[in-house]
């Protein structure tokens, strides 16, 4: 079935109410990129481009500074003729040369991404590969599957160089330490899992248990060892592992609206809950509300220098927030 899309973007797009009060102040975006049909599964910033994709299979390519669109490209349609949904995207680093494209054709691209054209393909055993994110060194991808696998690919080549099973059932969040050091994944079975890296190898470090529900977004918190992680209940938690896997807080809390997205810089922490609301975190205070879009929020990212956060929505739209240099 070409359409198949991760149980977190199914969740968030409930109709909800309730939560916490609102935040001050409320700010509303800097620029709206529109262009999608359906919704929006993925977004990252280079220091040049913000690259967005979803449901109708789509990259399309804006200017980070003006918004201007760049480029854009379309995959290849299945046999059904339905576009094939693109899942995650994560561009390289130092400058973004190279995009990788998760969907769910069961590959992973990496393409130039003012041309779309294609540098590696990687056909990834799980077939729907819902996450994928590059190492800080740019030399290597994990990607994370329906399987509940978590897999290593080296990026000049494809070639898988590990892998390490993470989950019972699908793997619904993923991120990477800035050192590359750390793998943190999120799932149905209500665990954070967290993973060291060791050469080609990632090794199982603790089980973050508290949380009720699907895990639907991880992120490595501001602090040293922190992980931010938020569940389809709403509820948000702080981990410090350098307190053990005690160390515990909540973050915030929304009655029934799943969490859908977070992401962080060195200072701040944004996650989005509800129909369209990003809440803006510097330690534990709430310091702002976003809003502009009109429905749920489903991917967020940060710019490289903490400036700008980039959303992306099921109401199609991608939209950047001057959020201050974090």
């Amino acid at each position: 079935m070409r359409r198949l899309i991760p149980a977190w973007a199914l969740c968030v797009g409930l109709a909800l109410s309730g939560g916490p009060a609102l935040a001050q102040p409320v700010l509303k975006p800097q620029l709206v990129l529109k262009g999608h049909e359906g919704w929006v599964n993925a977004v990252v910033v280079s220091p040049e481009y913000v690259a967005s994709g979803g449901l109708d299979g789509v990259v399309r390519i804006h200017s980070a500074k003006t918004g201007a669109a760049v480029f854009s490209w379309t995959l290849p349609k299945g046999p059904d003729k339905n576009p094939f949904v693109i899942y995650a995207l994560s561009f390289s680093p130092g400058g973004g040369r190279h995009l990788a494209v998760a969907s769910s054709d069961g590959k992973v691209r990496i393409v130039e991404p003012l041309s779309g054209r294609d540098v590696v393909v990687i056909d990834d055993p799980s077939r729907h590969p819902y996450k994928a994110a590059y190492f800080p060194d740019g030399r290597s991808l994990a990607v994370g599957g329906i399987d509940g696998y978590v897999r290593l690919y080296r990026a000049e080549d494809g070639k898988k160089i590990g892998d390490v099973k993470a989950h019972a059932d699908a793997i619904q969040a993923m991120a990477v330490s800035s050192d590359g050091k750390t793998l943190v994944t999120g799932g149905p079975d209500t665990l954070v899992q967290v993973f060291h890296r060791y050469g080609d190898e990632l090794r199982h470090a603790h089980r973050l248990i508290g949380h009720k529900d699907t895990v639907t977004a991880v992120a490595f918190g501001p602090e040293p060892g922190e992980i931010v992680a938020g569940d389809k209940d709403g509820k948000v938690k702080v981990w410090n592992l350098a307190m053990g896997t005690g160390g515990e807080r909540p973050l915030a809390t929304y009655a029934g609206m799943p969490i859908g997205a977070a992401a962080s810089t060195r200072r701040a922490v944004a996650v989005s809950a509800g129909l369209g609301e990003i809440h803006l975190f510097s330690g534990a205070r709430e310091t702002a509300l976003l809003k502009g879009h009109r429905q749920a929020v489903t991917a967020l990212a940060f710019s490289p220098d903490g400036s700008r956060l980039v959303s992306g929505g099921r109401d199609g739209n991608v939209m950047v927030w001057n959020v201050g240099r974090k």
